[in-house]
């Protein structure tokens, strides 16, 4: 017999799944200001949360400022910490190359205050 958590399980990770097939599709063009919400944070094991990102693309360079509140929201999964509050990062990025169907490979760095 399967356990009421593991359908919430199941059904958070297809609503997951579904989620980010709709939030991260993008047209032909790479934009220049884009804004971010991973719902796969809210399940993140270390620091759930809710998170948005705001990202400025400047040709071979970007800059990505994100801002989370953790909480738990989901508690299906057992937590590796005992993070609670806010966290703020700040991320630059500077592409290397641009595949076919406009895949751009990066190297990033990032600071986070948490």
């Amino acid at each position: 017999m399967i356990k009421p958590t593991s359908y919430k399980f199941v059904l958070l990770l297809a609503l997951l799944y579904i989620g980010n097939a709709e939030l991260y599709c993008q047209k032909n063009e790479w934009a220049t200001h884009q804004i971010k919400f991973p719902p796969i944070c809210a399940v993140n094991m270390f620091s759930p949360g809710l998170e948005l990102s705001y990202e400025l693309n400047h040709h071979r360079y970007s800059t990505q400022v994100s801002a989370a509140y953790l909480v738990v929201i989901f508690d299906t999964v057992p937590r590796g910490s005992n993070f609670n509050g806010y966290r703020f990062g700040l991320e630059e990025k500077i592409y290397i190359k641009t595949f076919k169907r406009k895949i751009k490979m990066y190297l990033s760095a990032e600071y986070i205050y948490q």
